[in-house]
């Protein structure tokens, strides 16, 4: 039944927004957020409401600053904290955000795979997050690294 799927897809939706804000170390977070929100059921919680408030509103329980009137598709970001985006701003379909402060050695993808090491030997760098200016634009699958800022009236693309 639709309305089943679309219940149990809400339910998941709340259960990453409650281990977002769980007591966990910074690193079991990390892993189990990449878990919750890189998975097909995190898609089915914030596909239907693709191009509505409810999506923004969704995005910032997870911690995300989204002004008013974004029109916006589903985007990846495993720290929705570092993620400020303006008014009037338009996502396109597939735009991710690398909010993550791990150095670039750990950026392959089998880093997520397993938890991770109970002592870090690399310091972490504290960085800003991706900030996108009033007015902007993202277009279909952009990627944004951490740090990135895109001005007002601009137009982000990707080849």
């Amino acid at each position: 039944c639709w309305l089943y799927s679309l219940l149990s897809s809400q339910a998941y939706f709340w259960l990453v927004v409650l281990a977002k804000r769980t007591a966990l170390r910074a690193g079991r977070r990390r892993w189990l957020l990449a878990r919750l929100v890189g998975s097909q059921q995190f898609e089915a919680a914030v596909a239907p409401w693709i191009n509505t408030e409810i999506l923004a509103f969704l995005y910032r329980r997870l911690g995300a600053r989204i002004g008013r009137r974004v029109q916006m598709d589903a985007f990846f970001a495993l720290d929705h904290d570092r993620v400020a985006v303006g008014d009037n701003v338009v996502f396109g379909h597939g735009v991710s955000f690398e909010t993550d402060e791990t150095d670039d050695d750990d950026d392959d993808e089998t880093a997520l795979l397993s938890p991770p090491a109970r002592s870090s030997s690399k310091p972490r760098l504290a960085r800003t997050g991706v900030e996108i200016a009033t007015d902007a634009e993202v277009l279909d699958h952009c990627h944004l690294e951490l740090g990135a800022r895109v001005e007002s009236r601009a137009l982000v693309g990707s080849t």
